[in-house]
């Protein structure tokens, strides 16, 4: 289990129970002691999928957007941590957002 140093800011507070069944992993195996920026390095596979990263207690989680999103995330290979889908019931509704998804790639014509 990741447990994340006081030093990790939150970008936002907001409940994780705001996603549904299937669509919260908990992120587990993440080094400890990372500085803020090793940490979006290696956790930015999981931005480009599509998910938020929320810290809940000693909790890492990656919430989707879409069962199918958080899906595809598990079986994602070569991440240098490990997923673990997470029933709804042992959501906190008492979370903190880390990471922001990125942007969507500009198109330009």
């Amino acid at each position: 289990m990741v447990h994340l140093c006081a030093c990790v800011p939150a970008v936002v507070a907001a409940p994780a129970a705001a996603a549904g069944a299937g669509q919260v992993l908990e992120v587990l195996g993440l080094a400890e002691g990372l500085a803020l920026g090793e940490m979006e390095q290696q956790l930015e596979p999981l931005l480009r999928l599509g998910a938020q990263l929320r810290r809940a207690g000693p909790q890492l989680l990656a919430c989707f957007d879409s069962p199918a999103a958080a899906q595809g995330a598990l079986l994602t290979a070569g991440l240098p941590f490990q997923l673990r889908p997470l029933p709804p019931t042992t959501i906190s509704t008492s979370s903190e957002l880390l990471l922001p998804p990125p942007p969507p790639p500009s198109s330009s014509s």
